[in-house]
């Protein structure tokens, strides 16, 4: 359970039990299935064994813990804010219909696209239309 939680292949853990890898598969498939299970079960049983060494008395194991503690708590925070910034669509206010036709119709390119605004060049205080042959 340790080795497959720890993410080793599964050559390096039936290496390390003097197994063939297929007799591994035939025996623990049902482990080796469950790594991302396994991970958590072996830092659960950690964290609660460094807990407890530190309501014992062991200050440096509880300092550990409140620090893994505290970074627990932040990755759930950040989980949760990217998981809620990912379901709710783009605030854009209040658009009236002429503006969404306006985009719908900008969206669109090739031969039917809206063609682009012409440039105005001011001369001597008036402006006038330059096209863009010049």
């Amino acid at each position: 359970m340790v080795l497959v939680a720890a993410g080793q292949t599964n050559k390096e853990v039936a290496g390390a039990l003097g197994l063939d890898v297929k007799t591994l598969r035939k025996h623990y498939a049902h482990l080796l299935k469950q790594r991302d299970v396994m991970m958590n079960r072996l830092r659960t049983k950690l964290r609660t064994a460094q807990i407890q060494q530190g309501l014992a008395g062991n200050a440096a194991a509880l300092s550990g813990a409140l620090k893994m503690l505290d970074t627990v708590s932040a990755e759930r925070v950040a989980r949760d804010l990217r998981g809620k910034a990912a379901n709710q669509p783009v605030a854009r206010g209040y658009v009236s219909k002429k503006d969404q036709r306006l985009e719908s119709a900008q969206a669109i390119g090739g031969k039917y696209a809206v063609p682009a605004a012409p440039r105005l060049v001011a001369s001597n205080g008036q402006a006038v239309a330059v096209s863009d042959e010049e």
